[in-house]
C-alpha cells in the first residue's frame, strides 16, 4: 500500500476554537483549486504538560472534519516524538516527526555510519 500525499499541507496544534477557522481556510483554498491538506499535531511534551493523550488529537481532528463536512483527507502528526514515546502515537497518527534533539552534537556510531 502506498500513500500519495498532497503537495501542500498546513499544520496546527489542537485545542483551540481557532482550529475551526483554520479548517475553513483549507476548505476555501481547496475550493479555489489549491490542494492543501490539514494536519493536526501535538508533541509528547505538549501532551505531558497539558494532560492529554495522542488519541485526543485524532478525536479532535475527526470531529472537526465531520462538523465541517470536509471530504478530503486530514492527517494527524505525532510531532517531536522520540523512539522512547512513539508507542502511544502508533494507532492514532498518520505522520511521525522524530525529534533529533537528543542526537545533536553527538557523533554517530561507526556501525550506523557504515550501514548508511
Amino acid at each position: 500500500m502506498s500513500l500519495v500525499l498532497e503537495r501542500y499541507s498546513i499544520g496546527w496544534a489542537t485545542g483551540s476554537d481557532a482550529r475551526a477557522c483554520q479548517l475553513e481556510a483549507v476548505i476555501q483554498a481547496r475550493a479555489a483549486g489549491i490542494e492543501v491538506a490539514p494536519v493536526w499535531n501535538k508533541s509528547f511534551r505538549e501532551h505531558s504538560i497539558i494532560g492529554t493523550a495522542p488519541a485526543d488529537v485524532r478525536k479532535e481532528a475527526d470531529a472537526a472534519v465531520q462538523a465541517k463536512g470536509f471530504k478530503a483527507r486530514a492527517y494527524v502528526d505525532a510531532d517531536h516524538i522520540s523512539l522512547k514515546n512513539v508507542e502511544a502515537f502508533l494507532e492514532v497518527s498518520d505522520f511521525f516527526t522524530i525529534d533529533v534533539a537528543d542526537c545533536i552534537g553527538k557523533a554517530a556510531e561507526g556501525r550506523a555510519v557504515r550501514a548508511l
